[in-house]
């Protein structure tokens, strides 16, 4: 169950990355 734990938390840990890359596009093309 230890792995299962560490594979969600790193999960998440990739959405928060992406969620923060999509908003950093997102406000570039606003710039364009």
């Amino acid at each position: 169950m230890e792995i299962l734990q560490n594979l969600q938390e790193e999960d998440i840990e990739w959405r928060a990355h992406w969620m923060l890359l999509d908003e950093i596009l997102y406000r570039c093309g606003d710039f364009d």
